[in-house]
């Protein structure tokens, strides 16, 4: 929906759209069933053009957008890990491998933070968790009894979150905590990455595919994956989506 001209467009026909929609202008971007496990999916409004983020085999979900960074949680190890995608480099990196089960990831230009799921002394804990791309570190912001909870925003040097805090005479309940993180801006100040549009003679862009004058549509504007299972976009008629 656009407040400027008070008009909602929709972009998608597939009715497998997940539970979080995420948008950083121009991009939106979601976790998609459509190919049968989830996959991440990102719309260039200016352009009207859909792509495919990934396409392993595996679940990526809970996609998160900042400017030209996207960051998800991924199930390819087999225990859910973050990854982020740079629509630049067209390139997926993965964030974590600590092997702990992991949700709700949010980015900041340079920060992504998530909840972690960990074991302690036999008793199940939720921290807080963030991770400065900017120097390569990660770490634990929370050590309390307190579960932490979705949704997690992060933006500028603050986050906030979810947690079930003692509330007498009731005991533990949902309620909103921010942390100052004490750090310069971690905005990204990038310009938005260009993306290829579609170029297939004769066709029209309808929605996130191109469809041409004789009715047939080329979804998805063609995509090939990275090695690191992520697809980077490519022009019209380049084909499916291949394995790397």
């Amino acid at each position: 929906y656009n407040l400027s001209t008070r008009k909602e467009q929709r972009l998608t026909t597939t009715g497998t759209v997940g539970e979080r929609v995420a948008i950083d202008e121009p991009f939106v971007v979601w976790d998609d069933t459509r190919n049968g496990q989830a996959d991440i999916y990102v719309y260039d409004l200016r352009s009207g053009v859909e792509f495919r983020v990934t396409n392993d085999p595996a679940a990526q979900r809970d996609a998160a957008i900042s400017g030209n960074r996207i960051a998800w949680i991924d199930e390819r190890h087999g225990t859910p890990e973050v990854y982020r995608y740079d629509l630049v480099t067209r390139q997926a990196q993965r964030v974590t491998s600590d092997g702990l089960a992991k949700e709700a990831p949010d980015i900041f230009g340079g920060l992504i933070v998530w909840v972690r799921h960990e074991t302690r002394a036999g008793e199940a804990f939720r921290d807080l968790t963030v991770h400065d791309l900017r120097i390569g570190k990660t770490r634990r912001l929370t050590s309390d009894i307190f579960a932490k909870e979705r949704p997690v925003s992060v933006y500028g040097a603050r986050i906030a979150y979810g947690a079930r805090t003692p509330v007498a005479p009731f005991g533990p309940l949902p309620n909103v905590l921010v942390v100052n993180l004490g750090l310069d801006n971690p905005a990204d100040d990038r310009p938005p990455a260009e993306l290829p549009r579609p170029a297939a003679a004769g066709a029209q862009k309808l929605g996130g595919s191109v469809r041409r004058p004789d009715g047939s549509g080329v979804p998805g504007a063609g995509i090939r994956a990275t090695p690191q299972g992520a697809a980077a976009p490519q022009a019209a008629g380049a084909g499916r989506a291949v394995r790397g």
